[in-house]
């Protein structure tokens, strides 16, 4: 081999001894590269709620209202089996007192009325608790909350069975503040589920949890010219004070008639105000001509001010999942704001048009959609 050939066979040696380590070195920070992409794709596939198959609309519900229970050690407790016994243990009602119902059904119209504590107390309705109502096709509820605070409910089953779902509203609570209910049913009723107002005042630091469905058997209850668009699963204000700074987490399914819940009031005082509301709407079909009713959540009149809907799912609907078309001229929804909401099969009444999340009044969106 001549001297030239030998002189470049040992540079290109060389340069293989000095290049091999870099190529190494490259092809490893390559490798980890790929695993950390490979890595965060996984994880961003966990995060995101619209890869794969989505969570159950009964696990997401679950998860957004899974609210600690507030703390509480009794001093007394009181358990009752009894109609009778019940009554006497409510007019003794005092601060730290927790009352345990078992299996008792209260017949005609259940008053509730003037429990003014300064601390809280508990009433637990154990399974078997059932509130029927009246006997006849009278406006008047099973059960009805007035001027009462710092008392938490549990529990129960309310309906209209004992008319056949012709008397009055579910429940009605007024003038009241920091009175909690969870866990409560409210369903075959012959006017709206729950009605929450202000008639002397306003509501105030309301706590509701519950399920609410197969209201307005009763039409002649409803005051508007096209019957049925009128009687609410859950109606908020709607009167002389409203309700305020209050947290209410319903699910409201399977009627004919009226909207999952609505809000708003006419009168200068009246309102919501500063309120949480969690909804999940299904199957709300009432039949009309126009946009009126079958909405999950809808607003309307004046005064609606500061409201975070933090959750609302809609599914089967003849209305919106949010609905503003109510509000009074001039009147703002800058304050309000829903955080997440997720609509299917909404918007079946022709007359709503294709506008799912109404935006009138400037109601400020977060993480909507629709399909």
């Amino acid at each position: 081999m001549r001297t030239t050939d030998r002189r470049i066979t040992a540079r290109l040696s060389y340069a293989v001894l000095v290049l091999l380590p870099l190529v190494f070195v490259l092809v490893v920070a390559a490798g980890v590269r790929s695993a950390k992409a490979a890595h965060a794709a996984k994880a961003l596939r966990h995060r995101s709620p619209n890869w794969g198959r989505p969570r159950s609309p009964a696990r997401a519900w679950r998860n957004a209202t899974r609210f600690p229970r507030p703390a509480f050690r009794p001093r007394r407790t009181i358990a009752v089996d009894t109609a009778a016994g019940f009554w006497r243990a409510w007019r003794q009602l005092r601060p730290h007192d927790r009352i345990v119902v078992h299996g008792v059904t209260f017949q005609g119209e259940v008053k509730l009325l003037h429990k003014k504590l300064s601390d809280w107390a508990e009433v637990r309705f154990a399974a078997g608790t059932r509130f029927v109502g009246v006997s006849g096709a009278k406006d008047v509820p099973p059960v009805w909350l007035n001027d009462d605070s710092h008392i938490r409910f549990y529990g129960g089953d309310v309906s209209d069975s004992a008319s056949g779902g012709m008397a009055g509203t579910g429940i009605i609570v007024d003038d009241s503040s920091y009175v909690s209910w969870w866990g409560v049913r409210v369903h075959d009723v012959g006017g709206a589920g729950i009605y929450l107002t202000g008639i002397k005042r306003a509501s105030d630091h309301l706590d509701f949890k519950g399920d609410v469905y197969d209201w307005g058997h009763n039409l002649e209850w409803d005051p508007h010219a096209v019957k049925g668009t009128g009687l609410q699963g859950i109606n908020v204000a709607d009167s002389h004070y409203g309700v305020n700074n209050s947290r209410l987490a319903f699910r409201v399914h399977n009627s004919r008639a009226g909207s999952g819940l609505q809000m708003g009031g006419a009168v200068a005082t009246d309102g919501a105000r500063g309120n949480k509301i969690y909804l999940w709407c299904q199957n709300l079909m009432v039949v009309a001509p126009n946009a009126q009713g079958g909405s999950c959540a809808q607003v309307w009149g004046e005064n609606v001010t500061g409201n975070t809907f933090k959750y609302i799912r809609a599914q089967r609907l003849s209305g919106a999942p949010y609905y503003a078309g109510g509000m009074q001229a001039n009147q703002s929804l800058a304050t309000d704001k829903v955080v997440y909401g997720r609509a299917s099969r909404t918007n079946l009444n022709p007359a709503y048009g294709e506008v799912r999340w109404d935006d009138r009044g400037d109601t400020v969106f977060g993480d909507v959609a629709s399909r």
